[in-house]
């Protein structure tokens, strides 16, 4: 995660006491790393925020434009049919779907089948906001608003536009932890720690969650690529509404609706199993 849980103790608290409580909607955890119950979370999160409810609300002052075309480009994601699905059944997929679209009430099957979806950068700026973020636009962006390093960039790391932008980086680091950088490697996306010069070399040390488990520390060492997307963010968490005791208790009751949808679900699959 971009904000630290480990440095922001409020933070995992939430994180961790949030996944105690949804553990019902979560399916097939291969693996209990701390990372990756946060990511059920954060998942939890970003589908609730496409309903018609109080998260909706506050994004569509916040960022209004960016929640609409998230709101279509999500579900039209949902919709595809993915090897990673956990159910077969396609009647059964299908009013999962509709469920999770008429009521905003969520499942264990589109959590899953959404938690391992490619992330745009769309859905960490809903998620962003919703922790008290802004994403915050570069001067040296294309017109797109993406920030990179082109070939030519790279051809010459003492040139201009490379300096420039490296500066860029390194001056929104070292403002301060309440300054970051997401990194979209190939739809991979770490958080930037630091860009270091080394001898003739120019670093970027990034957090890699998805490191092996023999790996204590998952910081990751690489050169510059014209394939990587820079995204600089700040934020502040005394505006974090995903904190405020209001949007916890609301959540608390749409984690109580769906707990009994997930029984009526259920029943359908048992009914499903005995009719095959």
């Amino acid at each position: 995660m971009l904000i630290n849980p480990e440095k922001n103790i409020i933070v995992k608290n939430f994180l961790e006491g949030f996944f105690q409580k949804m553990k019902f909607l979560v399916l097939d955890l291969k693996d209990n790393k701390k990372e990756f119950r946060w990511s059920y979370v954060l998942e939890y999160i970003l589908l609730k925020s496409l309903a018609n409810n109080k998260l909706s609300d506050y994004l569509s002052k916040e960022i209004p434009e960016l929640l609409e075309n998230s709101k279509i480009l999500i579900k039209s994601e949902l919709k595809k049919e993915k090897d990673t699905d956990f159910i077969v059944n396609s009647e059964l997929r299908k009013n999962s779907l509709n469920s999770y679209f008429k009521t905003g009430l969520e499942n264990p099957f589109i959590i899953r089948n959404h938690l391992y979806s490619i992330k745009h950068d769309y859905e960490l700026r809903i998620l962003f906001s919703l922790f008290g973020g802004k994403y915050l636009s570069q001067e040296l962006s294309d017109l797109s608003g993406f920030f990179y390093f082109t070939n030519d960039d790279l051809k010459d790391l003492n040139g201009e536009r490379f300096t420039l932008k490296y500066q860029a980086i390194k001056n929104h680091i070292e403002k301060g932890p309440n300054h970051c950088i997401a990194i979209n490697s190939s739809y991979h996306w770490l958080a930037l720690i630091s860009a270091l010069k080394i001898g003739k070399d120019h670093l970027l040390i990034s957090n890699d969650p998805n490191k092996t488990k023999q790996i204590k520390k998952k910081i990751s060492k690489r050169k510059f690529s014209d394939k990587d997307l820079f995204y600089f963010f700040k934020y502040d968490l005394k505006n974090a509404i995903i904190l405020t005791e209001e949007i916890k208790d609301f959540l608390e009751k749409e984690l109580s609706k769906e707990k009994n949808l997930l029984i009526n679900l259920l029943r359908m699959i048992k009914k499903d199993k005995k009719e095959e």
